[in-house]
């Protein structure tokens, strides 16, 4: 896989990108406006998931990775958005790691995410998920029995 150099913002035209690769069959438009491959910041692999071929004369702006690594680190909020709009490519390119997604239309996922909270936890902080689904985006968790955690070190979230 090609390591991915930055993004572009298309201006003016439009492409299709793709892929056949990772066990799903993704293709998706792209128009004035799109951002094409967001969902490559999401994965941090920084790898080429996609591919994209334009379907007419394109005109980008493109975004080098570098600045764009900065600007998340010093805007938490940008990070967000990235997860958020990523997440139904990310839905249908990892369909086995997002089951759950996976199943759901556009639509239905759209209203999903608009919905969602995007949260950052620290080592060692518990999760508690009594309503609703956790869906972890980077790292890994252990479970806990709540009963044998102690009051003093049970944090609200």
């Amino acid at each position: 896989n090609e390591r991915l150099r930055g993004i572009y913002v298309i201006t003016r035209g439009g492409c299709t990108e793709s892929t056949n690769k990772l066990g799903a069959s993704y293709r998706e438009k792209r128009g004035i406006g799109s951002i094409v491959s967001l969902h490559h910041l999401a994965t941090q692999s920084y790898k080429a998931l996609t591919s994209c071929i334009t379907d007419c004369v394109v005109y980008a702006t493109f975004f080098p990775l570098q600045v764009l690594k900065q600007v998340i680190k010093s805007h938490p909020e940008v990070d967000e958005l990235i997860w958020k709009e990523s997440m139904i490519d990310l839905a249908r390119l990892f369909p086995q790691e997002l089951k759950p997604l996976a199943r759901l239309d556009k639509s239905t996922l759209s209203q999903l995410i608009s919905l969602s909270v995007f949260q950052k936890f620290e080592k060692g902080e518990i999760i508690t998920v009594s309503k609703g689904l956790c869906i972890f985006l980077k790292g890994e968790a252990s479970e806990v029995e709540i009963d044998t955690i102690k009051p003093s070190n049970l944090q609200v979230i």
